[in-house]
């Protein structure tokens, strides 16, 4: 949805995920890591915050049942290794645009480690007369289909944890359920 709902409406607005495609595919390689990249710190600069307000316990809701606090299980150095291996994958791919968003030369764009570096990418990127539309459209996107999912969310999470239901499930699984719940 990140990608396809902005491509739907893109031939009226320009958004984040369509600009970095198209950068790309007109051979802005530069531009197109120096716009991921971008994208990359918006999107942890937002998780630290929702991670800061979740510490901070302003998101938390009343539990039931077990307190949240369980002791940690130890790691084994097989699961360390998998681990390992499995963030090598991940923070190898930023780190490598990260440095293709900096490269100064032609010749280096289709390096890994660019013989030169400038910041001309980012320069370009924010001295563009309306830089900030794909960036505000996107959010407009993200919001109009987060906050109905939101919602969505709340009231189907109401729904499941009423012990009055309005319908008697049919199906096995349903019947086990609703009968697990009204132990409860």
């Amino acid at each position: 949805a990140s990608f396809t709902a902005p491509l739907l409406f893109a031939s009226r607005e320009r958004y984040l995920t369509v600009e970095i495609f198209n950068q790309k595919l007109n051979g802005n390689f530069d531009i197109a890591s120096a716009l991921t990249v971008v994208l990359i710190f918006i999107s942890i600069a937002v998780l630290y915050f929702f991670e800061k307000q979740q510490g901070a316990k302003l998101l938390n809701f009343a539990r039931r049942g077990a307190s949240a606090k369980v002791a940690p299980k130890p790691i084994t150095p097989l699961f360390a290794g998998i681990l390992s291996l499995q963030m090598l994958f991940v923070i190898l791919p930023i780190l490598t645009l990260l440095l293709m968003s900096f490269s100064a030369s032609d010749a280096s764009k289709l390096a890994v480690i660019p013989d030169k570096y400038s910041l001309e990418n980012y320069l370009s990127i924010f001295q563009e007369e309306n830089f900030y539309r794909p960036f505000v459209n996107s959010l407009e996107m993200a919001v109009l289909a987060g906050v109905p999912n939101l919602i969505f969310g709340f009231i189907a999470g109401a729904l499941v944890v009423q012990k009055e239901t309005v319908a008697k499930p049919k199906d096995h699984a349903s019947k086990a359920i609703y009968k697990i719940r009204q132990s409860l």
